[in-house]
């Protein structure tokens, strides 16, 4: 076990620290570095800030740029802001001074206020504060560096000491090293960097000495002390000044680089615990000047280190692992910048961070190169290359404003001659041909716009090609080859109206083919390109089609528009065939592949892939595939397939300003396609690479909850509730090599849908923000596609789901338990309308009982004997006329007693005849009372209603238990209306309730009317109606009068119910 220490300071010497990469394995190393191939970034970029501190990337494949204001995340196209402050960090500047990644997406972050590590997808973070023991939370909390000891523990740094947090921010050691005495007196600079070794041991350089701590004793030593191995305390402890910095050897996982100040050498130490000197490396620069605490060690690959300086620019070390020996390139890189941080990504990208910016590689994705030819021309006018041809020896070039003949290095592609046909014609050095000549002896044949010549390239001799009956008049014309036919007979074309001419080499002889020799359909124009179908017919392209029949040697037929191209403008360049006898050629609207005989054709344009639909195109040697070159870029089309994959300025291909002008040719000796873009050369390797890596991954960067919440790299699974349904989704890829062929496009697969058929895509092309708003509830997927614009990698899908919760009311719990609840309420609400029913059932058949009580209360035998009897005794008299009166009044009262009976509810003004009528029957029997009815004149007695059979009772007591010693018997009825009610009073002046109850006892003659019943009618009316009567009786005895009061209080009805 490794029993030494922290990283080292001497007294008064040096602060030091490192960012420690540890590299891949199988890696490859650091190749040349040209700074050429970097193009600064700085915050007009989007960068936090232009001073840079440190550069990590994480598991996405993001690269992280601690800056001296905050973090900011690179994805390759954008810059995104992290501040400090979301750490809840109160750092004012919001510098952050060193940074390390610590795997598994865990960056760790040193500032003004302390430490921090987050997790750069969800931005959750940990802190590790020091809480001070005097003066400020800042004072203590300057922190210089911040290691991960283990998963548990963690090791920071500060201006005051030495501390070993725990996971959750908590102490577990302190070691201070100033006290309040010293606050306002000193600079608190005590803690440097911290080195972390193989075995997990962490070692702080501070002022006085070095502190070692190991997890497995637990505590925190100084190198000094005497229980340390002391062999390597000459290393790190020597002479003052002798030495600065040392860093930990990964390689070897045992070993020290250790920068030697006094032999200004780098030294390899064999171990730490028993170290032997291995090697003393003498430098290219100065350690005691351009090493010091602000000075890290950076490893870039399994091979390659590198040191930054405190002077401009940085060093390439290599290390070999088989001899154990360190070499040093001795170029200064980036000598024009203060490089504060180097860092190797993995795809073996470096990234450089420096005092003005972040220094970003570009990469080209092809090997190609290319040659400006505007200074071999000569000429002050623009330069185009319109011919080339290449053999073993030389490349031909020529081109338009009479440039000449360019014979240029086929390996450096440097000119080696320049040759004037001037001395033939001016127009002679306006090349646009140059083709190997088909009858041999190293001759070639260059067409001009003075028309053909022919040259030796050995010789270079050269002259005017006016035999093999050429005619005359071709001098006149620009001439270019188009093809040779299945017979070798060399085809070209000019720029004279309805003219082609060919070479027949059976015969050596040229032949001329136009309007007088092959007949009336030749209208085309000029020709633009020439194909040969599948019976040896020659097709010539131009304002239109038309064919040359090679067994009559006539055009017999003539095509001006394609159907299903869809455009005005007519072009036709033809410029292959393939083994199905296809004709290829270029039209406006992009590649058509047509078949002559079949009629069948197929069009390919930008919508498949190709860059732009203005194309010039042209086989490639394979003859399976096209190059096509538009003013957006190369396509390489499969002619089996039709797939197409693209190039452009990003892969190192020049500008072209029209790409109908394009020449090409394949140098067998280089192996290499070459082409020309205006006045460069471009040279591209056989087998150049077709593809490209995709990028390093494709995320769903952010989901936006509007006036909620964000979350940064949602989970697979999201959960939300019913009212977050407007979202804002933020995605991107991640990719350093070609962002600008970013296409997205997206779709929601909806709570019906499956992933599968989950709807169309949606392209959304560079942007990278889509919104959604008013969402049901319900489960969604939802699926973001990346493919590249160039086609050469493969699309990428992300997917995410996310849940919308439907609100509680709509839930399935909550539907059971409402629905148990109503079901619930349905059966009480059941069993109380039973019981309702039960009950009223109950009342019915009480206030039928008692109603046929107070019927036989008002009909009982003693009232209706008497009155039949007083009837009787009227007739005996021969009162015949006052007998049959009281006997239709007593008919009468006998069946309104009948119909009463039958109702619940009259109205006042019968009850009112009744009682005068019952009163007018009772006088027959006993005339000595007097009778009075009054009714309150607010009352309408025919609108208001009572229950029957109430008042009757209450008089006929007052009249047979009422008696009066010594006046007349006075009943007083009234009706009043009173607080909403009904009163109902029967007063008389009698000897009172309670003597006519003791006189009850002893007179059983008469059977008095119970007043029990009445009051139990009115408790059954009570209860059936929800009423609040009530019958009170008085005993006037004590007032002034005498005599019972018989007080009926109901409700004031004024409809039947």
């Amino acid at each position: 076990m490794m029993t030494i220490f922290e990283p080292m300071t001497s007294k008064g010497s040096i602060f030091f620290g490192v960012l420690l990469l540890i590299a891949q394995a199988n890696q490859p190393c650091i190749a040349q570095i040209n700074e050429a191939d970097y193009v600064l970034h700085t915050h007009k970029d989007g960068l936090a800030h232009g001073y840079i501190t440190g550069i990590v990337q994480d598991e996405k494949g993001y690269i992280w740029i601690s800056t001296m204001q905050g973090l900011s995340r690179y994805d390759g196209t954008e810059y995104f802001p992290v501040s400090i402050r979301q750490f809840k960090c109160t750092d004012e500047y919001g510098h952050v001074w060193r940074m390390k990644y610590f795997g598994n997406n865990e960056i760790g972050i040193t500032t003004g206020n302390g430490a921090y590590c987050f997790n750069s997808q969800t931005l959750n973070y940990k802190s590790f504060i020091v809480p001070p023991l005097f003066g400020s939370n800042q004072t203590f909390n300057k922190c210089r560096d911040l290691e991960k000891i283990n998963d548990s523990l963690y090791a920071s740094s500060t201006g005051t000491g030495f501390y070993i947090f725990r996971k959750d921010g908590s102490i577990k050691i302190r070691k201070d090293a100033f006290t309040s005495k010293q606050l306002g007196n000193e600079w608190f600079q005590f803690g440097g960097t911290i080195q972390r070794f193989a075995d997990g041991t962490v070692l702080q350089e501070n002022q006085q000495d070095y502190y070692l701590y190991s997890s497995s004793s637990n505590l925190v030593r100084e190198l000094t002390d005497p229980k340390q191995p002391s062999r390597i305390k000459q290393f790190l402890l020597p002479n003052p000044g002798a030495r600065t910095r040392f860093f930990p050897n990964k390689y070897t996982g045992k070993g020290l680089f250790v920068f030697n100040r006094e032999k200004n050498t780098l030294d390899l130490l064999s171990d730490v615990n028993h170290p032997e000197l291995l090697q003393s490396l003498p430098l290219p620069f100065s350690v005691q000047n351009e090493v010091n605490w602000q000075s890290d060690l950076y490893y870039l690959g399994d091979t390659t280190f590198t040191v930054s300086i405190t002077g401009r620019g940085f060093f390439l070390f290599r290390y070999n692992t088989h001899t154990n020996r360190v070499s040093v390139d001795p170029t200064r890189h980036f000598s024009s910048y203060v490089v504060n941080a180097v860092f190797c990504d993995r795809s073996n990208n470096l990234w450089i961070g420096t005092d003005r910016g972040l220094l970003r590689p570009i990469k080209k994705a092809i090997k190609n190169q290319v040659f400006n030819l505007q200074a071999a021309s000569g000429l002050a006018q623009p330069f185009f290359i319109r011919a080339i041809y290449a053999d073993s020896a030389y490349i031909f070039t020529g081109g338009r404003t009479q440039s000449g003949l360019l014979l240029l290095d086929p390996f450096t592609k440097e000119l080696k001659r320049k040759l004037s046909f001037s001395s033939i014609h001016n127009e002679c050095n306006s090349i646009s041909t140059i083709i190997p000549a088909p009858t041999g002896n190293d001759t070639l044949w260059i067409g001009t716009d003075h028309g053909l010549l022919w040259f030796n390239k050995k010789t270079l001799a050269f002259g005017k090609l006016n035999y093999y009956q050429l005619p005359d008049w071709v001098a006149n014309f620009s001439i270019s080859y188009c093809m040779t036919d299945s017979r070798g007979n060399l085809w070209f074309r000019t720029n004279a109206t309805n003219r082609v001419f060919f070479f027949n080499t059976a015969d050596r002889v040229f032949k001329i083919i136009n309007a007088k020799t092959a007949g009336p359909l030749l209208r085309i124009a000029v020709c633009f390109g020439m194909g040969e179908d599948e019976d040896g017919n020659i097709w010539l392209g131009g304002d239109g089609l038309c064919r040359w029949n090679r067994k009559t040697e006539l055009v017999d037929s003539l095509l001006y528009y394609m159907p299903g191209l869809n455009t005005e403008y007519i072009s036709y360049n033809i410029f292959d065939t393939d083994s199905q006898h296809n004709l290829w050629m270029a039209v406006a609207p992009g590649i058509l592949r047509w078949n002559p005989k079949t009629g069948e054709k197929k069009l390919f344009t930008a919508n498949d892939g190709l860059p732009h639909n203005t194309v010039f195109a042209y086989p490639a040697p394979d003859k399976n595939h096209l190059f096509v070159h538009t003013f957006k870029g190369m396509g390489w089309l499969d002619k089996r397939t039709g797939k197409s994959i693209v190039f452009s300025e990003r892969d190192g291909l020049p500008e072209i300003s029209n790409p109908r002008l394009v020449a090409h040719c394949y140098s067998n000796s280089t192996r290499e396609h070459l082409f020309s873009y205006d006045n460069s050369l471009v040279a591209l390797p056989l087998n150049f690479e077709k593809a490209s890596p995709p990028p390093q991954s494709l995320n769903i960067s952010m989901l936006h909850i509007y006036h909620d919440t964000v979350l940064f790299h949602p989970h697979e699974n999201t959960e939300l509730k019913y009212y977050q349904n407007d979202l804002g989704i933020c995605f991107n890829a991640v990719n350093f090599l070609d962002p600008e062929n970013h296409a997205f496009a997206y779709r929601l697969v909806g709570p019906n849908e499956s992933s599968d058929h989950g709807g169309h895509w949606i392209n959304t092309g560079r942007q990278s923000t889509i919104y959604l708003n008013d969402l049901s509830p319900g489960n969604y997927r939802f699926q973001i596609k990346l493919t590249a614009l160039n086609k050469r990698w493969p699309h990428m899908v992300r997917e995410m789901g996310f849940t919308i919760r439907p609100p509680y009311w709509k839930q399935t719990w909550f539907l059971i338990l409402a629905g148990s609840l109503f079901a619930s309420l349905l059966i009480i609400a059941y069993r109380a309308r039973i019981r309702n029913i039960r009950q009223k059932a109950n009342l019915d058949k009480l206030l039928a009982q008692t109603e046929m009580k107070a019927l036989h209360a008002q009909m009982n035998p003693h009232f209706v004997f008497n009155c039949l009897n007083s009837i009787n005794e009227m007739i005996l008299l021969n009162e015949n006329a006052q007998a049959s009166h009281y006997l239709s009044k007593f008919a009468y009262l006998i069946r309104t007693t009948l119909d009463h009976s039958t109702k619940e509810w009259v109205s006042l003004k019968q009850t009112i005849d009744y009682l005068q009528r019952y009163i007018e029957l009772e006088k027959i029997r006993r005339n000595d009372f007097k009778f009075v009815v009054e009714t309150d004149k607010s009352l309408n007695e025919n609108e208001t209603f009572l229950p029957p059979m109430l008042i009757q009772p209450l008089l006929e007591n007052a009249i047979w238990h009422s008696k009066t010693r010594e006046q007349q018997l006075e009943i007083h009825t009234r009706f009043i209306r009173q607080n909403g009610q009904l009163l109902c009073e029967v007063s008389d002046n009698g000897i009172g309730i309670d003597e006519a109850l003791r006189n009850k006892e002893q007179n059983k003659l008469h059977k008095s009317i119970g007043i029990s019943n009445i009051r139990q009618r009115i408790r059954l009316l009570n209860e059936k109606y929800n009423l609040e009567s009530e019958l009170v009786l008085e005993d006037r005895k004590g007032s002034m009068h005498t005599g019972t009061l018989a007080i009926l209080r109901l409700p004031l009805k004024t409809t039947d119910l």
